[in-house]
């Protein structure tokens, strides 16, 4: 799902001097953009940000395979190795 808002979706609340300072959007927008930020957040846990951090110094140290269709079998006893 990707969550995307518009000045349509949304009705801002201007003050006294016709400056925005508050916006009010519907419910299912407001559950929609709830279950997009915990989707992102599952990214931000300490065990997904190890696990990353791992894969970067992997690909920095060359540990890493090109495959398409034609060698996977290739790749998958390459991936089973690294067990």
């Amino acid at each position: 799902m990707s969550l995307v808002i518009t000045e349509q979706d949304v009705k801002f609340i201007v003050n006294r001097q016709g400056k925005r300072c508050a916006v009010q959007l519907s419910y299912k927008k407001f559950r929609d953009m709830q279950k997009e930020l915990e989707r992102l957040a599952f990214f931000e846990s300490p065990p997904v940000q190890e696990e990353i951090s791992k894969s970067v110094e992997d690909l920095k140290k060359g540990r890493v395979i090109r495959v398409s269709g034609r060698n996977i079998d290739q790749a998958i006893a390459w991936l089973n190795d690294k067990d």
